[in-house]
C-alpha cells in the first residue's frame, strides 16, 4: 500500500476517535465509564469552541469581538458550558483568520484590547467557566518583525526560521526546492525569497513561515511569550503544532 495512503486512513480513523468522544463529552458524561461522576472535569465537561469574529458583536462593527464574549457568559452559563476553547485573538493580518500571528504580545484591534481580554478572563472565572487559549507556536506571521528581520539577514533573526537553499535552477533559471515536500494547502512547502535568495518553510500558507526549533534563542522567545499570559490565569493551551514528520516516524516504527 502507498505510505501516504496509509498515512491519510490512520489519520482519518485518529479524527474519527477524537469527534466520537467530542460528542460523549457534550453530552457531559462518557457511555463507557460508569464512575465518569469521579473523573476530572475535563473529562466528563462541556466545552465549547468559540470563534470571536462570528460569536456576538457588541458594538456593531459587524465582527464579533472579546466584549461579545463577556456579555455572553450568562447565555454559556445556560448553556451548561465549562469550559471555553477560544480561538487565536492575538495580532494578525487574518491571511488564516488569526492563525498568522504578528504579534504574540498583542490583543487584535478588531477583538479589542488586552484591558477587554482580562476583563473576559475575570467574568469566565467569575462563573466558574474555564478558559483554553489558542496559541500558535509552530509558525508566524510573514510580517512578524522576526520574519521580516531574518529575510534581511539580520544576524540576530537569520536562523529563527527554516531557511535553505536551492536544490539548483531549471533551464529558464528559477529556483528548485530543496525538496518534494507539500504544504496543508496542496502546495508546494517552500517559498522563495528574492531578497534572501533562499527558500523558506511553511507547512501552511506561504504567509505563515514555520520557526526554526533547532535554534535556542527562538525556544526561549516562545517561552518567554507563551509564559506572557500565565498571569492571566488562563486554563492551559491549545497547540497547534507541525506533528506531520513525527506521525510519520511514528508510524514507520509501527511497521
Amino acid at each position: 500500500m502507498n505510505f501516504n495512503v496509509l498515512f491519510f486512513v490512520l489519520f482519518f480513523f485518529a479524527i474519527a476517535k477524537c469527534k466520537v468522544s467530542s460528542l460523549r463529552l457534550v453530552r457531559g458524561k462518557r457511555a463507557d465509564d460508569p464512575n465518569e461522576t469521579q473523573k476530572e472535569f475535563w473529562k466528563r465537561g462541556i466545552l465549547m469552541d468559540i470563534y470571536p469574529r462570528s460569536f456576538y458583536d457588541s458594538d456593531g462593527d459587524g465582527i464579533g469581538d472579546i466584549k461579545g464574549i463577556t456579555e455572553k457568559s450568562d447565555y454559556l452559563v445556560d448553556l451548561g458550558v465549562e469550559m471555553i476553547w477560544l480561538n487565536p485573538v492575538l495580532k494578525s493580518p487574518m491571511k488564516d483568520f488569526g492563525y498568522d500571528i504578528s504579534d504574540f504580545r498583542a490583543i487584535d484591534p478588531i477583538f479589542g484590547t488586552m484591558e477587554d481580554y482580562e476583563n473576559m478572563l475575570k467574568e469566565m472565572h467569575s462563573k466558574n467557566i474555564k478558559v483554553i487559549f489558542d496559541f500558535v507556536p509552530n509558525h508566524t506571521s510573514d510580517q512578524h518583525e522576526w520574519f521580516i528581520k531574518s529575510v534581511q539577514n539580520d544576524p540576530k533573526y537569520k536562523d529563527y526560521y527554516v531557511w535553505k537553499d536551492p536544490k539548483g535552477y531549471n533551464s529558464t533559471g528559477a529556483p528548485i526546492p530543496p525538496n518534494n515536500w507539500v504544504s496543508g494547502f496542496r502546495y508546494s512547502a517552500w517559498e522563495w525569497s528574492e531578497e534572501r535568495k533562499q527558500f523558506y518553510l511553511h507547512k501552511f500558507l506561504k504567509e505563515q513561515p514555520d520557526l526554526n526549533y533547532r535554534n535556542p534563542e527562538v525556544v526561549k522567545e516562545m517561552n518567554v511569550s507563551h509564559m506572557f499570559y500565565f498571569p492571566f490565569d488562563v486554563l492551559t493551551f491549545f497547540l497547534i503544532i507541525n506533528l506531520t514528520f513525527v506521525f510519520r516516524k511514528i508510524i514507520i516504527l509501527m511497521f
